[in-house]
């Protein structure tokens, strides 16, 4: 495409606090799309996840765009959904515990 270019040339553009700054941000957005397919995936609309949570719609949405999200936060969604956190360190897995709902 016309006047487009790799990221692997924008990003070697960057400072070392931008490119920081970029990789936070992709994994957040990442994560909200994660949680959306999770989500989609178990048939529920955003309202109803949103109500099985005790929280807002907007503040899903939020979230699944991207948005900063708390790690307690994120633990109660994965539990909802019926899934669990799973921590892969060189020594092992570690399952996280879900929250009580």
């Amino acid at each position: 495409m016309a006047g487009h270019k790799p990221w692997s040339d924008l990003r070697k553009k960057m400072t070392p606090a931008q490119r920081t700054l970029a990789d936070d941000l992709y994994r957040q957005k990442k994560l909200g799309l994660l949680v959306a397919e999770m989500r989609k995936g178990a048939g529920l609309t955003q309202v109803q996840l949103a109500e099985k949570l005790g929280i807002g719609q907007s503040s899903l949405s939020q979230m699944e765009n991207g948005d900063d999200m708390h790690f307690a936060t994120l633990e109660r969604i994965v539990a909802e959904l019926g899934g669990k956190i799973v921590v892969h360190l060189p020594g092992g897995d570690i399952p996280l515990s879900t929250a009580p709902h």
